[in-house]
């Protein structure tokens, strides 16, 4: 007989675990920001926080596919996890212009795939700062491959999702 703690924790009950551990970071994060200079030293327009929150969306949805992705590994979950990085691209488009958001595009799916262990994994990340000229951001990619606890990773990709909105807020700031 199964003990409790092994019936508990059965395949329905960890997706819900996860589900309320997205929902209670979903909420601590919207109440403050993961990079807190931002709101520091500027006030922020409406819409430069609709943006945020977009970004945040955004990545919040990217981890928590990149976790399963790398968990299951079906083909149904590549195939959102590549769809997630073009969302991602086409929120930039307006900003960058639609081929910068193509070859953001084109990193962010070739980054989704990579093992963390891949020797080219850095100079992606790498690309992908030069490309939207937000520096920050290259070392924050970096970081997010450890995914042995979705916590970490989650708030490492709420300051990722900031660091974007900033630098695009920071680079563009009479479209805020």
């Amino acid at each position: 007989m199964a003990s409790v703690a092994t019936r508990f924790m059965g395949p329905p009950n960890i997706k819900l675990y996860a589900a309320g551990l997205l929902l209670l970071n979903l909420l601590a994060c919207a109440s403050k920001p993961a990079m807190p200079e931002m709101q520091h030293h500027m006030i922020m327009s409406a819409r430069a926080e609709a943006f945020t929150q977009t970004m945040r969306r955004l990545w919040a949805e990217e981890v928590i596919l990149r976790r399963r992705y790398v968990s299951d590994g079906t083909q149904e979950l590549r195939t959102r996890l590549l769809a997630k990085q073009e969302e991602i691209s086409n929120a930039i488009a307006p900003y960058y212009g639609a081929d910068a958001a193509q070859k953001l595009t084109d990193l962010l799916e070739r980054r989704a795939l990579m093992a963390p262990d891949d020797p080219h994994a850095r100079e992606n990340s790498a690309a992908i700062a030069a490309l939207l000229k937000i520096p920050t951001i290259a070392a924050m990619l970096d970081d997010l491959f450890p995914m042995k606890e979705l916590s970490p990773a989650f708030n490492q990709g709420m300051a990722i999702a900031d660091a974007f909105a900033h630098g695009i807020v920071m680079q563009f700031p009479d479209r805020f």
